[in-house]
């Protein structure tokens, strides 16, 4: 179940990391940032 979990969390992180990529302005390394911060609870 922790398996399970950790890899949707490794999706969202995936998924954060691909939108700063493709939006290199302020509002979207912030909006990255909050993801980073909501997954590495869960680590």
């Amino acid at each position: 179940m922790f398996k399970q979990a950790n890899a949707e969390f490794a999706m969202m992180d995936l998924r954060c990391f691909i939108f700063l990529q493709r939006n290199v302005q302020p509002g979207s390394q912030l909006n990255g940032g909050k993801c980073k911060i909501s997954t590495q609870q869960y680590y």
